[in-house]
């Protein structure tokens, strides 16, 4: 196997999860940690497969073929899966109604196949779907799924002239939610009317007063950025990204939760990571000298550590 695809599928999820219980006592403590050890060990222990489909472009007009490289990952293993040997794909409109299908075939977790855009699509938004037959054993395992667009030719030659004249905004909030009062951390991608990403500049942070929080962010070569604020409860965000021609392009933040706590992420070194567990008054007066659990998981092993916060 060639060290490109070793390198993909070495790219796949590390998962973070915090877990919240309301017993003190030592014993129970220990409890809680093995049965979270124990129960997080019986979820791995069947084959895990990840599946990646890996596409051409995601930006078609009618004629084009949209070409595919599949990717199925042992999540125990840490390799190529060499279990399934079939992967079956299908593209659905914005509805859910099935457009086409078929089965590829998979040689050592790797697979190759196409799509022809013809006359059954029409100018509008599809997913690509992916699954192999052992994932259904799995409800809560869900299939690989990506968006594309098929627009007219004309359109889609003009978008692809200026492809940053329309971009979106994507808002990624660390740990999933945003709680006021607190330090919170967000990620964000810009990508092109096309489905592209790319470096970008002159974003900014601002309030529904029009006040600027942050400025100068910028984005990398993925077009993903991060910004980390104090959140006032009483006020809205919003990031805005000021395009060459004078455009504003604005996204609202998620909504926000009265209560809660928040993991932070500093940084992540072979060996470290480093962070902090925070969260507001209202939070704090309940949970005070409760126990939090951190649990750090990568296929199948797991490290759990005890937390208390601190007023």
């Amino acid at each position: 196997m060639s060290k490109s695809i070793q390198k993909i599928f070495a790219k796949l999820i590390i998962g973070l999860l915090i877990f919240y219980f309301q017993n003190p006592s030592l014993a129970a403590q220990d409890l809680v940690s093995s049965k979270i050890a124990e129960s997080y060990q019986a979820f791995y222990a069947p084959l895990r497969e990840n599946i990646h489909l890996h596409l051409n472009k995601t930006a078609f007009v009618k004629g084009e073929q949209l070409w595919f490289t599949a990717y199925v990952y042992d999540q125990n293993k840490q390799l190529p899966s060499s279990f399934s040997t079939n992967l079956h794909l299908g593209i659905f409109d914005e509805m859910g109604k099935l457009i086409d299908r078929k089965m590829i075939h998979l040689k050592h977790g790797v697979g190759y196949g196409n799509f022809i855009i013809d006359s059954s699509y029409s100018k509008s938004n599809y997913y690509i779907k992916s699954q192999t037959n052992w994932l259904k054993n799995f409800p809560n395992l869900k299939p690989f799924i990506q968006e594309f667009t098929v627009f007219d030719k004309i359109e889609l030659t003009n978008l692809e002239k200026a492809p940053y004249e329309n971009p979106s905004i994507a808002i990624y909030p660390e740990g999933g939610k945003l709680v006021r009062d607190v330090k919170n951390t967000i990620g964000f991608q810009v990508k092109s009317t096309t489905g592209n990403s790319a470096e970008m500049e002159n974003i900014a942070l601002v309030d529904d007063l029009g006040s600027i929080i942050v400025d100068n962010l910028v984005t990398n070569s993925y077009g993903m950025g991060k910004v980390t604020f104090l959140l006032d409860g009483a006020r809205t965000y919003s990031l805005s990204l000021k395009l060459k021609n004078e455009a504003i392009i604005t996204q609202t933040l998620p909504a926000v939760e009265q209560q809660g706590t928040v993991l932070n992420i500093s940084s992540i070194h072979p060996e470290k990571i480093h962070g902090t567990l925070v969260t507001n008054r209202q939070t704090f007066d309940k949970v005070n000298q409760l126990p939090f659990y951190l649990a750090v998981h990568k296929n199948g092993k797991i490290f759990i550590e005890e937390l208390l916060l601190e007023s």
